[in-house]
């Protein structure tokens, strides 16, 4: 009777697992469209990033203060403080500053698409720096390596798909056609760009957790730190800050960042 209590209850954990997974795959498809219109209406990317991260920082420290400030480590050791700021600008300015420039010059179903070789990145990331064992004769380790080759292939078909369609379309218009094309080239590197800065991150975050087990806090830090960091690039290569359309006010902006933020954190283990 116990062993079959507890087999129901690993079945509903495996269960929860799943619909948690397909969950946050419905939620990034959802955010990749929200971002492409709020940028199609002239919002700047980079605004979205410093508005986005300032208010999940926020919003998520006063629950970490609460439910994690035993965890804190006594002592910021340079190590750890290294970690820190390389997931800030790494994990939070490069990656979603990628993502949304690939978005905005792509589309949200190739957006959508292209993490799903991070798995496949992380997992041969993870084996070179000896997180992960591969032994051939290992069950687990020839799943793991055929769910990898499916990743790619499935991401790589997709693109294929949208390119031959977007390409369709494109010679009604042959006058932007190459131009088109070039964005569109641009735009699938930044996404590819995108994934492997966020598969490097995410073995960076395992490693960092080892030494600061508070992941809401490794969250509010970071979104913190990233944001200064792209006020900074902002001003580098811009020379001000660019807030983009008027066309949105504050309170949407908030909520809808919110979401974002929540679907991106989930999508890449922040």
């Amino acid at each position: 009777m116990f062993g079959l209590i507890m087999l129901k209850k690993e079945g509903l954990e495996e269960l929860g697992v799943l619909v948690g997974l397909i969950s946050v795959q419905f939620a990034f498809a959802l955010y990749g469209i929200l971002m492409g219109y709020i940028m199609s209406i002239g919002i700047s990317p980079l605004f979205l990033i410093i508005f986005g991260n300032f208010t999940t920082s926020f919003f998520f420290f006063p629950i970490s203060v609460f439910f994690e400030r035993k965890q804190w480590p006594r002592n910021l050791s340079l190590k750890l403080l290294g970690q820190l700021l390389l997931i800030s600008f790494a994990g939070v300015t490069l990656f979603q500053m990628l993502m949304l420039y690939g978005v905005k010059k792509t589309s949200p179903a190739l957006a959508s698409v292209m993490p799903n070789l991070a798995p496949g990145f992380i997992f041969v990331i993870a084996s070179v720096f000896r997180f992960e064992k591969i032994d051939m004769k290992c069950f687990y380790s020839r799943v793991k390596i055929i769910g990898t080759l499916g990743c790619i292939v499935g991401a790589i078909l997709m693109s294929s798909m949208h390119s031959n369609a977007s390409s369709s379309i494109s010679h009604k218009a042959e006058l932007n056609s190459t131009a088109v094309d070039q964005e569109r080239i641009i735009g699938t590197f930044c996404l590819l760009a995108a994934v492997i800065v966020m598969s490097f991150n995410i073995i960076l975050q395992a490693a960092t957790l080892g030494n600061f087990p508070a992941p809401i806090s490794l969250n509010s830090i970071t979104s913190f730190l990233g944001a200064v960091f792209t006020v900074i690039l902002q001003l580098i290569t811009e020379h001000r800050l660019e807030f983009g359309s008027p066309l949105l006010n504050a309170g949407n902006l908030l909520g809808e960042v919110l979401y974002v933020e929540h679907a991106v954190a989930s999508r890449h283990g922040r």
